[in-house]
């Protein structure tokens, strides 16, 4: 590993968890009802794990499965893949420089700032996990029943700034 690819590297520990019950992709949701509920259980995951410090750092559709109908016909929404999660206020990680992670579409704007100006001290919090939510919502309203995004989002969902 170079000295500069070192520079951006973190220390991580790979864990696999299996996690019982699967779920489906937040998109299979069957009502707008389930959509947002699914929404809200993540906004509510979110406060979690903000409680404990931890960033997500890659809010997107794909990574909100919805699992149940449980016993009494509620379907939740699960925030699965934290692979790109950190401790936020950690000494060892806030004084790394690190890129910012997200996908295109949900990234919060001042992220997207942030990487388009190749800003490396702006620090993800988990505000902008919770802005990433409200692109998500937005993204996911125009699209429950649609086979196809908007003509104007197919730029904007393909990652081409």
């Amino acid at each position: 590993m170079s000295s500069r690819t070192k520079e951006y590297s973190i220390n991580r520990e790979l864990t696999l968890a299996i996690l019982s019950p699967s779920g489906r992709p937040l998109e299979s949701s069957s009502t707008v009802r389930e959509f947002v509920s699914g929404i809200r259980d993540i906004i509510m995951g979110l406060r979690n794990l903000h409680e404990m410090n931890i960033v997500h750092g890659d809010i997107l559709a794909e990574n909100i499965i919805l699992t149940g109908p449980d016993r009494m016909g509620v379907t939740k929404g699960t925030l699965i893949d934290l692979d790109m999660a950190f401790l936020h206020g950690n000494e060892n990680e806030m004084n790394l420089p690190r890129a910012t992670s997200g996908t295109t579409k949900y990234m919060a704007l001042e992220l997207l700032r942030a990487v388009t100006e190749i800003d490396l001290s702006l620090k993800q919090t988990y505000c902008h996990d919770l802005e990433s939510c409200f692109y998500v919502l937005v993204v996911g309203s125009m699209s429950i029943g649609a086979k196809l995004f908007p003509v104007n989002l197919e730029r904007w969902t393909s990652n081409d700034l």
